[in-house]
C-alpha cells in the first residue's frame, strides 16, 4: 500500500484531511517538507487533539458563521474558494479547532482576506499545509 503524507507524522490516523491523502513520494513533495510534518505534530501535541472530524455544513456554520455558501470574500480568480479545503479537529478538552491555509498571494489573498479572518477571530498559526499558503486557526468551546 502507496504510503501517504499523513504516515510520515507521529498521528496518521488524526490527518485523515485532504492534506494527509497526498501520496508521500507524489507530485505534491511541497506538502510533505519536513518542517510541516514537525508543525503538524506540534499542532496535535500543544492542543491535545484527540481526532478529526468532518461535521456537516450545518454543524460549521452554527460555530463558524463565517462558512456561509457564496459569501467568501471576493477574488480576481473566481475559481477560489478562500475556506476551502478546512480541516476541523476536537481537544481532548472539549474545543473544535478549524484549520484553513489560504495561498496568501496578491492576485488571489489580499489585506481584505486577512481583515476577513482577523473580524471572524482567525489566528495566523505555523503553516501546516505547504511553504506557499500561510495557515490560520480557529478555536470554539463546544
Amino acid at each position: 500500500m502507496e504510503k501517504r503524507v499523513r504516515d510520515a507524522t507521529k498521528y496518521p490516523k488524526i490527518f485523515t484531511c485532504y492534506w494527509g491523502n497526498f501520496k508521500l513520494n507524489g507530485e505534491e513533495k511541497r506538502v510533505a517538507r519536513e518542517d510541516i510534518i514537525n508543525n503538524r505534530n506540534e499542532f496535535v501535541e500543544l492542543f491535545k487533539i484527540k481526532r478529526s472530524t468532518k461535521h456537516n455544513y450545518m454543524y460549521q456554520k452554527k460555530f463558524f458563521p463565517e462558512f456561509k455558501r457564496n459569501e467568501f470574500p471576493e477574488s480576481k480568480d473566481k475559481n477560489y474558494y478562500f475556506l476551502d479545503n478546512v480541516e476541523q479537529y476536537i481537544t481532548e478538552h472539549k474545543y473544535s479547532i478549524m484549520v484553513i491555509s489560504p495561498y496568501v498571494v496578491p492576485y488571489i489573498v489580499s489585506e481584505k482576506h486577512l481583515e476577513y479572518l482577523e473580524k471572524n477571530d482567525w489566528i495566523k498559526y505555523k503553516k501546516l499545509y505547504s511553504p506557499s499558503s500561510t495557515t490560520f486557526i480557529k478555536i470554539v468551546k463546544l
